[in-house]
């Protein structure tokens, strides 16, 4: 990942790997109609990265964010064309540990609100300490030698 090309050559030939080159033009109209989808749905929100943004629900009653989130994650697809998920918590670290297992699991069908302690203890304790946010590999690597292997 990130490597220049010329230096996976041979992996690349090996695997029969097909090789596309990046449409950026298209990523960033892609990110801009998902976040103007957003936009039209929720009161606040702030673009993250060209495929991420936080949307503040902290005043925004919801009685039940689960379906509101479906709801939203639904709508982008409709209106967009793209699948993406929603994790749901009370930090925005949470917030993407809950999106990672969204990912990446098929019970949550993309969707997933850590909103009760004992659920967000679960996630943390299935989350690598080299997969939370803002934590790189040399000091993931050093958590590990000290026997921190989870969040």
């Amino acid at each position: 990942m990130g490597q220049p090309l010329f230096q996976v050559k041979d992996i690349v030939r090996r695997h029969g790997v097909i090789v596309r080159s990046s449409n950026y033009s298209l990523y960033g109209d892609i990110s801009r109609r998902v976040m103007e989808t957003i936009a039209s749905c929720v009161p606040a929100y702030s673009i993250y990265s060209i495929d991420e943004a936080f949307i503040d629900l902290a005043n925004w009653p919801l009685p039940d964010m689960t379906a509101w989130a479906r709801g939203l994650k639904a709508r982008i697809y409709h209106d967009v064309g793209i699948p993406v998920s929603i994790g749901i918590s009370h930090t925005r670290t949470l917030a993407k540990v809950a999106n990672r297992i969204a990912k990446k699991s098929d019970k949550t069908a993309g969707v997933l609100v850590l909103d009760r302690q004992d659920w967000i203890n679960l996630a943390l304790e299935r989350t690598e300490v080299g997969d939370v946010w803002g934590i790189g590999r040399q000091f993931a690597r050093k958590l590990n030698a000290a026997r921190i292997t989870n969040a």
